[in-house]
């Protein structure tokens, strides 16, 4: 109330809007990049990769859902009633509720696969607990900075083929073959750094297939 009425009203001026981080009162790229310095901003590593055309836009849309915990796993249908003939249970694994953290981290079938997509960097390492953090610490597990750019595309390619046969286990009722998953993964790696990579091929590590 102090603020609104420290207001004074002038009849003799119209109503309009202003941009009150410049002079002029108007907007400008400058003026707003100059004053968001001084703002605290959260920020996530996850976005240094997540928008930056290393796939198809559906699978970039997919991790940035993926990350805002909107994907429709069972937990979230049985939670929301959507799937009160279904199970908790995590399909891939048949040990723990589906949830996002639990499908594509702590899921022992899908960490197979991630440990095989990192072994061609010949990178070891131990699941985060969440889903955001696993996220958040990728970039920094690249052993090879000349390599970076494909080591983020490895992310996507993991994320979309975990969800993918996930989902074709549930729809067509195809088996969840690890060595099928890994298989794709390396056909999106490859494909999608040649189509996104801006880079030497050479830089994907030898596949021994």
């Amino acid at each position: 109330m102090s603020f609104l009425n420290s207001m004074v009203i002038r009849n003799s001026i119209h109503d309009s809007v202003a941009w009150s981080f410049s002079n002029n009162g108007m907007f400008s790229v400058k003026s707003f990049r100059n004053n968001l310095e001084n703002f605290p901003v959260e920020f996530h590593s996850c976005s240094s990769f997540l928008w930056k055309n290393l796939c198809p836009p559906k699978v970039e849309i997919f991790a940035w859902q993926l990350r805002k915990g909107r994907i429709m796993v069972r937990d979230v249908l049985v939670r929301f009633s959507m799937g009160n003939d279904l199970s908790g249970n995590c399909l891939l694994c048949n040990n723990g509720d589906e949830t996002i953290d639990h499908l594509f981290v702590h899921c022992s079938w899908s960490w197979k696969v991630w440990n095989y997509g990192m072994s061609w960097w010949e990178v070891m390492c131990c699941p985060n607990k969440s889903l955001i953090d696993w996220m958040d610490c990728w970039i920094g597990l690249s052993p090879y900075t000349k390599s970076l750019r494909a080591w983020n595309i490895l992310f996507f390619a993991v994320i979309w083929t975990i969800w993918e046969v996930g989902n074709n286990l549930i729809f067509r009722g195809q088996e969840a073959v690890i060595e099928k998953a890994v298989d794709e993964v390396k056909f999106r790696l490859v494909w999608w750094f040649k189509c996104f990579g801006k880079g030497n091929k050479d830089l994907v590590p030898k596949f021994k297939l």
